[in-house]
């Protein structure tokens, strides 16, 4: 299946144009962490064009829109789930190999959002895709980890929370920071 509305020689340039106006670098000089940056503001720029018109068919229609929240959503990386929505993965695939990149070597570029430790996450994940497939008005809420996810340990009868941070400008850099032990509060 291919998109009709997907236009290769845009979809190369609007990638050249990120990478020179987010780096100030040619094509050929960028990182593939800037390539990935690239790409993926240009697959951004698709999706807004669709969002906003669902949000007109939302202010037309008024349908009833459901709001799941959860506090973990495991949706997995997003760049390659999105080319498969948008009908699109194959041409910007051979888009990107005409630039002299490999669209599987990109897509590795793209940490994992890890919002959550599992079942629930997944769970949530699902009934979004769901939600979607059934053509459902739907919006997934959570909580936005500017750290990351915390986690707490006990050793010898302390606590230790800790925090995975991820930093918003670098999403590749991931440190675990131990904080304070906390005395674990005796009954």
């Amino acid at each position: 299946m291919t998109n009709e509305m997907f236009k290769k020689e845009a979809f190369k340039k609007s990638v050249k144009d990120n990478v020179k106006f987010l780096y100030r670098k040619t094509i050929e000089e960028a990182t593939q962490e800037q390539i990935f940056q690239a790409v993926s503001y240009s697959v951004k720029d698709v999706i807004i064009d669709n969002w906003l018109a669902t949000q007109k068919a939302y202010d037309e229609q008024d349908p009833k829109i459901v709001y799941y929240m959860s506090m973990e959503f495991l949706m997995g990386r997003a760049l390659g789930n999105n080319l498969i929505n948008l009908c699109a993965y194959g041409e910007v695939k051979e888009a990107l190999e005409e630039l002299g990149f490999d669209l599987n070597c990109i897509e590795d570029q793209e940490p994992d959002p890890a919002l959550g430790n599992g079942g629930l996450g997944r769970l949530a994940a699902c009934f979004l895709d769901s939600l979607a497939t059934l053509n459902y008005a739907a919006y997934g809420c959570g909580i936005r980890y500017h750290y990351g996810m915390r986690f707490l340990f006990l050793h010898n009868f302390y606590y230790f929370p800790f925090t995975i941070r991820r930093f918003l400008y670098n999403p590749l850099i991931n440190c675990l920071r131990i904080r304070e032990a906390l005395p674990y509060p005796t009954l």
